[in-house]
């Protein structure tokens, strides 16, 4: 049976609807009811986006020239355990609403290279046998993707990741969303090949010192809103461009974030957090700057020293002053001040003139000083 003929045999099983598209493979599924495959010049599929209702057809593991699959599966209880066939595979994408175990077979696949998996939290665990694609370089996790009425069933939320995933050397993105999970292994910082990493989960409250080994990482991004506090490790992750952090508990950030000299853009959504540390004003490269917090009444005096920055959002409902040295932050562009405290506004305000966007929230303020006038970009 040729690859044409297995097309046309899932289309006349009414399992799954395939059409033929002269259009690249893309990720997005823009009509639920269409899926799409490409052809390579010996009319081999090499590209298969294929969605199934209830059951999952095993005859799409007759197609072994596959390189990459998606499968978008509703109310499919359980997936056939034959991607072992699939000895090309290099991108594996499954959305799902109601499986509870991935297949074993999946991870046999030993030139893989992309592997996304979006389903509910109905899923039991994650196999140690993910150690074994250690030709992967992007993971992406994501249990969050369907809401579940909790109260009405019993689930046993993904808690751990195996220690196993530090066999993952070549893996250059992770995105774990996976609102239950507790904790990472200390083999986590084994994978110093990383260069992006997502992390968002209600209840992690402690990052393994091993972190400070991913010195490759560029971008993180952490949701987690019950860590307490970052790790020692935390100021060894000197090429970091992009870093965001939101907690609901953690009142501190370490010192030693003033040694990530080369952050560009940083985002702290700290509900908790009192102040910022001295060092913070190291951030000599700093443009984009964002932060949220209910419990910070003053900024560093000499914040006027990280002149890059060209976007500043400040939601201090607490915030009773900004810093004289605030005039100093000439290249900045744009403006967003929330606060219930502030009264006024530094005099030499006006001395910003580059300001192309102003937002001032700010209820308890009583009158505009005179150099506000020079700011006439806004």
């Amino acid at each position: 049976m040729t690859d044409l003929e297995i097309i046309n045999e899932l289309n006349k099983s009414g399992d799954g609807k395939v059409v033929e598209t002269d259009k690249q493979f893309t990720n997005d599924l823009l009509d639920p009811n269409i899926s799409s495959y490409y052809l390579n010049a010996s009319k081999n599929v090499i590209e298969l986006k294929l969605n199934f209702k209830k059951s999952v057809s095993p005859i799409i593991f007759k197609l072994k020239h596959l390189e990459r699959l998606c499968l978008n599966m509703n109310k499919v209880i359980e997936i056939p355990d034959g991607f072992n066939n699939f000895k090309s595979l290099e991108y594996l994408e499954l959305t799902f609403d109601s499986i509870k175990i991935l297949p074993l077979s999946i991870f046999t696949l030993s030139k893989l290279k992309i592997l996304i998996v979006k389903g509910s939290e109905e899923i039991k665990f994650i196999p140690t046998e993910i150690g074994n694609l250690e030709n992967l370089k992007k993971l992406e996790i994501n249990l969050d993707s369907f809401w579940i009425a909790k109260e009405s069933i019993s689930i046993d939320v993904i808690k751990f990741i195996p220690k196993s995933i530090g066999n993952l050397k070549n893996l250059v993105e992770l995105d774990l969303y996976i609102s239950g999970l507790q904790k990472l292994p200390d083999t986590f910082g084994k994978l110093n090949k990383l260069q992006s990493l997502r992390l968002n989960s209600d209840k992690i409250k402690v990052l393994p010192e091993s972190i400070g080994n991913q010195k490759n990482l560029v971008e993180l991004d952490l949701s987690l809103n019950s860590l307490h506090k970052l790790p020692d490790s935390f100021g060894e992750l000197k090429k970091l461009k992009k870093f965001k952090l939101n907690s609901d508990k953690m009142d501190e950030l370490p010192n030693s974030i003033g040694n990530l000299k080369e952050i560009t853009e940083l985002d702290l959504s700290l509900s908790s957090l009192q102040s910022l540390p001295g060092t913070f004003v190291k951030l000599k490269n700093l443009q984009k700057f964002r932060l949220d917090s209910d419990k910070i009444k003053k900024l560093p005096d000499n914040i006027g020293n990280l002149k890059g920055i060209t976007e500043l959002d400040l939601s201090l409902s607490s915030l009773q002053a900004l810093p004289k040295s605030f005039d100093n932050l000439k290249s900045l562009k744009e403006f967003r001040l929330n606060s219930d405290e502030i009264k006024e506004l530094p005099d030499n305000i006006g001395n910003l003139k580059d300001i192309t966007e102003l937002d001032l929230s700010v209820s308890s303020l009583q009158a505009l000083p005179d150099s506000f006038a020079k700011l006439k970009k806004t």
